[in-house]
């Protein structure tokens, strides 16, 4: 029954267009991924990075799988102090038993130009090519049901054009940094500006709703000297809505070096997932996080807690996340885009 109603869901969104972005818990690993003005605004001036994220595995064996590789550069500054991102994400979403995977080839660029002193505006597009596609073989229709079970041999009554769609998506975002003692920094974007239509059925339009995220980050030393390697709380709340979604994630931690490898840091913290905030149970899942750090390498690793009515199904053990990071070139004292 939990195989049916998944599948039904899946094709409910693929014909009125309701479908919702995947999401990483560590969204902070990927800025791309929150605001495309993020590009290149690492610590260091290349970064790459690799995240895997599972979910649901304890409700069903059919479960979503989330997996990407992204790498951004930043280009030093010219004359009057602008420096410039280029990025690119290759990703890929899988969900439940019909295998509904989503598959994105992205490029970005972003302009940093410095305001004063400590402040820098930065703006950002991206753009590129997504495939769509399901399994139809594994789908089960209501036109199906004979009375006691479902019969995939009768005509599912739903006119498929094909398995799958490729479309266009373009996406841009503004960021306001502060780049002093104590970074911080505020941005918004806009996803899927162009609304493409998703639908694998011809007689039916249904155009992805816009993503709009809100992002505020920062850090407040802790201890003296250098701010990237001493101790630090760090801070994150990203807003997401998206059509009849939404989502809210506040989160912090403590960042301080360690002597477990050479210019070591550890980081431990959590995050409050918050779904539906229109609602009166809007609680999601509340995340630990943990993430290390050493001559460039990184790795964190996060769990998610359920506290939704999920809970009880998952044992309240929902997603495992896993990320993997290179740091590598010239890498700055300060941090206009705070993170581990």
């Amino acid at each position: 029954m939990k195989n049916i109603i998944t599948i039904l869901l899946i094709l409910g969104c693929i014909k009125m267009g309701n479908a919702q972005d995947a999401s990483y818990s560590q969204f902070f690993q990927t800025p791309q991924f929150i605001n495309p003005a993020l590009t290149g605004s690492q610590r260091c001036a290349t970064k790459v990075t690799a995240q895997y994220r599972n979910q649901a595995q304890a409700i069903t064996r059919y479960s979503y799988n989330t997996m990407s590789i992204s790498a951004e550069h930043r280009f030093e500054p010219n004359n009057d102090g602008a420096m410039f991102g280029l990025g690119m994400i290759i990703g890929n979403d899988i969900a439940g038993k019909t295998n509904y995977r989503v598959t994105q080839a992205l490029l970005s660029a972003s302009v940093h130009q410095p305001m004063g002193d400590h402040l820098m505006a930065s703006i950002g597009f991206q753009g590129g090519l997504v495939q769509r596609n399901v399994d139809l073989n594994n789908m089960i229709f209501d036109r199906q049901f004979t009375g006691t079970y479902y019969d995939q041999n009768i005509h599912s009554g739903e006119d498929f054009t094909g398995t799958r769609i490729f479309h266009p998506d373009v996406s841009t975002g503004i960021v306001l940094s502060n780049v002093g003692s104590n970074p911080f920094y505020a941005g918004f974007s806009i996803f899927h500006i162009n609304s493409p239509n998703i639908s694998l059925i011809e007689s039916v339009q249904a155009e992805l709703a816009r993503k709009y995220t809100a992002y505020l980050a920062g850090e407040v030393p802790l201890g003296s000297g250098n701010l990237n390697r001493n101790k630090a709380f760090v801070y994150h709340l990203v807003a997401l809505f998206q059509g009849p979604f939404n989502e809210v994630n506040i989160g912090g931690g403590y960042r301080t070096e360690t002597r477990l490898g050479e210019n070591a840091s550890f980081y431990l913290g959590g995050i409050l997932k918050l779904n539906d905030i229109k609602s009166v149970n809007i609680r999601d899942a509340i995340v630990g996080v943990v993430n290390y750090e050493s001559e460039g390498w990184g790795v964190g690793i996060s769990i998610d807690f359920s506290t939704s009515e999920m809970a009880q199904a998952n044992y309240g053990l929902s997603t495992f996340e896993f990320s993997f990071y290179k740091s590598f070139g010239n890498c700055r004292e300060f941090v206009f885009c705070p993170g581990f």
